[in-house]
């Protein structure tokens, strides 16, 4: 099975709280890398994988096992995609990342992102040169964006911009693809259709649980 956009949510922890968070409230939840096996171990190749959170660079340790697990199961991996709050960049973070562009066989559109917006904290300077040390760096908002266009889901549920635009999946039987899309792991191990929902309304967007996942339960969910 080949997908075309997979997000794995590396963790539910973060250590800022900001006031327009689409998750909600944290949870003190890590990703259990069972759940990436079991979706591994029926996946031949990613083109694109994000890895979320919660906050991903509390979890350096994650991305290791997942990139162990993506050996294991020998998919493929074309690039990815992380979003990162800057609070705390460590040299296992930075580590990690760098094991993961190895293993990515096309890196021109891998990114990091900084979101660095009005709502968020400030970072230590020495963070933001680790992230700048990083070729696909780029900081995802600025501070003088004093209105970002904000989701209405999480702690911005009474305030934000717009709506969730659910994930149009597309499924291609024939040739085992998810063509087009976003399937979400989340950390209960559950596949989501979408990723720009709170952790509360994630419940009303299930797919199936990751030991159910097929190109045939996407399709009888989705069309």
């Amino acid at each position: 099975m080949e997908i075309d956009t997979l997000m794995i949510e590396t963790t539910r922890r973060c250590n800022m709280a900001c006031k327009h968070c689409l998750r909600g409230e944290p949870q003190n939840i890590d990703m259990d890398i069972k759940y990436v096996d079991m979706l591994f171990s029926k996946v031949d190749s990613i083109y694109s994988l994000a890895l979320t959170g919660g906050e991903p660079s509390l979890v350096p340790h994650i991305i290791e096992q997942i990139i162990e697990s993506a050996e294991q199961h020998n998919v493929d991996i074309g690039n990815f995609y992380i979003a990162t709050n800057g609070k705390q960049i460590t040299g296992d973070f930075i580590i990690a990342v760098a094991d993961l562009t190895a293993y990515c066989d096309h890196n021109e559109i891998s990114k990091i992102d900084l979101s660095n917006d009005t709502y968020h904290d400030e970072i230590e300077p020495r963070n933001l040169r680790l992230l700048k040390s990083l070729t696909f760096f780029e900081q995802k908002h600025s501070k003088n964006d004093t209105k970002p266009n904000l989701i209405r889901q999480g702690r911005a549920y009474s305030f934000g911009d717009r709506e969730v635009s659910a994930s149009s999946i597309e499924v291609d039987m024939v040739e085992e693809r998810v063509t087009e899309g976003i399937i979400y792991l989340n950390c209960n191990g559950e596949i989501i259709s979408g990723c720009d929902w709170s952790y509360e309304y994630q419940d009303f967007n299930i797919i199936c649980q990751v030991e159910d996942f097929s190109l045939e339960t996407v399709f009888e969910q989705v069309y």
